[in-house]
């Protein structure tokens, strides 16, 4: 198997996306490599430009895995 030298990731908070930064860990520490967890968010000033252009189609969800209330928002629909 090759070594890496960088094992990158990303996250979304979620449950199975922190799996894949454990993962990713073992990964670099097994190989000697630099680890590198990444995210991509849009900045809060963002929102009221999407809320003004949704208007009554956007839904806010937060949290740390928003993935399971976007799913029981959908179920209760």
């Amino acid at each position: 198997m090759t070594a890496y030298q960088t094992v990158v990731v990303g996250t979304d908070g979620s449950d199975s996306s922190l799996r894949a930064v454990d993962r990713a860990g073992q990964i670099a520490a097994g190989a000697n490599a630099r680890p590198i967890v990444t995210t991509a968010y849009f900045p809060q000033s963002e929102d009221a430009r999407a809320a003004d252009v949704l208007k009554d189609e956007g839904y806010k969800m937060s949290g740390n895995a928003p993935i399971y209330a976007i799913l029981r928002e959908a179920k209760d629909r």
